[in-house]
């Protein structure tokens, strides 16, 4: 090797001091400077001064500002507590009933906030970081507002081949929004998904449940306007529907 002679065994490979620690703005930066080294069996290697910068590629975030106000009213009715409790006998635990409560919960509020995981937390009696958890994994449930009607597309290869990507783009600019956007109107919501089992009716998209099929670019318009684009005539399970409601809700409103 240039400018080094080979060493027989392994060298004495030492971090010397640290040379800098700096933030930066994607993260941690901190830069390392090795010294002088010496083998074990043999002449000095020279010196190698090398600077070894180590950069984290996430930015921190703020974990100690509370998101939910421990003042707030609750945003859980009784009567979509009630629903949540109404499951327990289906499981041997509270825990088990996580998902059953995040659809209802959905179902009433339209997304599932903060405070509502935390107060979902307090129903199942388990931390809120696993009602987090859950919902940052799973695409179907949403932590802020959504529209009236949630448009998914399929971003599959039977789609993609057919010409979904064109009839994504189409959206894209008929309703001046990107993916996970709502409407200013708050009448749509856009999402992709990987698949939504429909491979042979490619290029495919839901309606909220419904499933339209072979959607070409100059679909959409007819697609868009069509006010029973999202209604399903098979019949559909209420097993997660929120209760209907007639007392005035934790928001102020009156629930129908």
């Amino acid at each position: 090797m240039k400018g080094r002679e080979r060493i027989h065994g392994p060298a004495l490979l030492h971090e010397g001091p640290r040379k800098d620690s700096r933030p930066s703005d994607s993260g941690l930066c901190v830069t390392l400077a090795q010294e002088d080294r010496e083998g074990i069996h043999g002449p000095a290697v020279q010196r190698l001064p090398i600077a070894i910068e180590i950069r984290m590629a996430w930015k921190t975030i703020d974990r100690t500002t509370p998101v939910v106000d421990a003042d707030a009213p609750p945003v859980l009715s009784d009567g979509v507590r009630d629903k949540i409790r109404s499951f327990f006998v289906r499981y041997e635990t509270k825990r088990a009933v996580l998902l059953p409560a995040l659809h209802v919960v959905q179902h009433a509020l339209g997304h599932i906030s903060w405070q509502a995981m935390a107060e979902i937390a307090e129903i199942l009696e388990i931390p809120p970081s696993d009602v987090m958890d859950t919902v940052s994994f799973y695409t179907h449930f949403w932590t802020h507002p959504k529209g009236k009607k949630v448009i998914t597309v399929c971003r599959s290869l039977s789609c993609e081949l057919m010409g979904g990507a064109d009839m994504l783009d189409t959206l894209k600019k008929k309703l001046n929004i990107t993916e996970h956007e709502t409407t200013t109107d708050g009448r749509y919501s856009l999402v992709t998904e990987e698949c939504l089992a429909g491979c042979d009716h490619a290029p495919c998209l839901l309606v909220n449940e419904k499933l339209h099929k072979r959607v070409q670019p100059a679909d959409v318009d007819k697609l868009l306007a069509d006010d029973s684009n999202d209604r399903v005539t098979m019949p559909r399970s209420d097993l997660f529907d929120p209760p209907h409601e007639t007392s005035e809700s934790p928001n102020g409103a009156d629930e129908a």
